[in-house]
């Protein structure tokens, strides 16, 4: 499980990164949406690696799920980790996502589902992080939830 924790307040190279710096262009995000509207912009990249991906939705969570945020740089992070997750599934795997938030929480939780080895390293990720810093959010590895 690889949860990102995105605040309520708040393609994929760093002069994105550095053209938001600054910026406040928050808006309504529901995450599931722009989920699967990422999903739909990799088509081509799902179907080379054979992999499909799955959003979903927790039961316990309001539908929608959103969060106030600048919807690039959610965009980036989401877009990113679903690349990654490409990357490192195997042929004919499935990249799953639930999407889970709380108005107790105060925030938005997209969890890993995948049953491969979890996600790689390199630029993308460490671009997630800078986008995440930027958003308050944060990042946590299985590892990390196993207290490893």
């Amino acid at each position: 499980m690889l949860p990102i924790l995105l605040p309520p307040m708040l393609d994929a190279a760093p002069a994105t990164l550095a053209s938001t710096k600054g910026a406040s262009a928050d808006e309504l995000i529901d995450v599931s949406v722009l989920l699967s509207e990422v999903t739909s912009e990799l088509e081509t990249q799902l179907s080379n690696a054979d992999v499909r991906v799955a959003v979903e939705v927790a039961d316990t969570s309001p539908a929608p799920v959103e969060i106030r945020a600048d919807r690039v740089l959610v965009r980036l992070v989401a877009r990113n980790l679903i690349e990654n997750a490409i990357q490192h599934s195997p042929k004919g795997g499935e990249v799953s996502r639930r999407v889970r938030g709380s108005e107790q929480e105060q925030h938005v939780v997209v969890e890993n589902l995948d049953q491969g080895p979890g996600h790689g390293s390199g630029l993308g990720l460490s671009i997630v992080q800078m986008a995440l810093d930027r958003l308050g959010g944060s990042r946590h590895s299985r590892e990390e939830a196993a207290g490893s």
